[in-house]
């Protein structure tokens, strides 16, 4: 299943007190797919040079990679090379970056102790393990018309890190593009392991540093059923509507609140049961692109494949039992 790269949207915003946090969210933000070498993740193109490969998803062992993923089931690496050549990803965004504003991006990083593969130079086996930076940039195509927007420092810790970068945007970019780059020069084999990024946050001065306050979620009250009410599709992008909170330990999620509160709860009464998912749409494109959307946020929050189910909602389907349905009965969940 997987989304388009464009869709249009209104951009979000979540209440924070009386100030309201405006945000671009960003498809599949912890690179939630089927492992792979050379494999893009769901909702993300290939920047890089055509004669090259793309970037691996991982855990699944290529190259010798094993880290087990900061959020989710899988996350994304990308290489740079010794023959100057380096790995990048993008996506369309819903929503254009406003130009003059601001923005705030969070984004998890770590750098593998071990990560093999051929030199390009060489045609040796060679260790990949130098640290690099992570370059941001915006686009008005998919991958050209582009402007360096941040970069960051050099990602040298073995151990998922967050960093947090600051721009103001120049034009109505409505393409993002993530690029591994070199730390120094001459240019050498090194590699970047990313996972979960936050959406696009305004913030009101680029000077300041420190990452925007969340809203805090307190759905506990809720029953399984009330929460499951109030998920909903966006009817333009054909997404389910993404939140960014923090929990009560104060981390912070970019999902739809509500199925990340129904999936703690399910969790606690019955861990063991795997879910089933009905969900409908105009046509078939729609429902295509809402299956790939609650995909990824279950996958996002810690299920993995094995443990659900996805399907397109049949006629009969209403008439059966169900665990919980949601206003627009165009998603319907049962345990099984």
């Amino acid at each position: 299943m997987r989304a388009p790269f464009f869709w249009l949207s209104l951009l979000l915003a979540f209440q924070v007190g009386s100030q309201p946090l405006n945000f671009i969210p960003i498809l599949n933000p912890s690179f939630e797919d089927h492992p792979g070498a050379g494999k893009l993740p769901n909702g993300w193109y290939f920047c890089g040079p055509v004669e090259e490969t793309p970037p691996d998803i991982h855990p699944g062992g290529w190259f010798r990679v094993t880290k087990l993923a900061e959020e989710g089931q899988t996350y994304v690496g990308m290489v740079v090379r010794d023959n100057g050549t380096t790995e990048s990803i993008g996506q369309g965004l819903n929503h254009a970056m406003v130009p003059g504003q601001c923005y705030h991006f969070r984004f998890y990083a770590a750098r593998s102790l071990e990560y093999f593969s051929v030199s390009r130079s060489s045609y040796q086996l060679t260790a990949f393990d130098q640290p690099v930076r992570l370059q941001l940039w915006g686009a008005t195509k998919n991958c050209t018309e582009r402007m360096l927007l941040a970069e960051s420092q050099t990602i040298d810790n073995p151990e998922w890190q967050p960093y947090d970068l600051r721009f103001q945007a120049t034009k109505a970019f409505d393409h993002i593009i993530l690029q591994a780059t070199y730390a120094k020069q001459p240019a050498y084999n090194g590699s970047i392991l990313l996972d979960r990024l936050s959406p696009l946050v305004e913030v009101a001065h680029c000077a300041d540093t420190a990452p925007p306050t969340l809203p805090d979620i307190d759905l506990s009250s809720q029953s399984l059923s009330d929460l499951i009410t109030q998920i909903r599709f966006d009817p333009i992008t054909e997404q389910m509507e993404p939140h960014y909170f923090k929990d009560a330990s104060g981390q912070a999620h970019f999902v739809n609140k509500f199925l990340w509160q129904s999936l703690q709860l399910i969790r606690q009464s019955s861990p063991d049961k795997k879910l089933l998912f009905a969900v409908g749409g105009l046509n078939t494109t729609s429902i295509e692109a809402r299956m790939f959307s609650l995909q990824q946020m279950l996958l996002q929050s810690g299920f993995n494949f094995k443990q659900f189910k996805i399907r397109p909602l049949k006629k009969q389907d209403k008439k059966k039992e169900w665990d919980g349905k949601n206003k627009a009965e165009d998603l319907l969940i049962r345990m099984k």
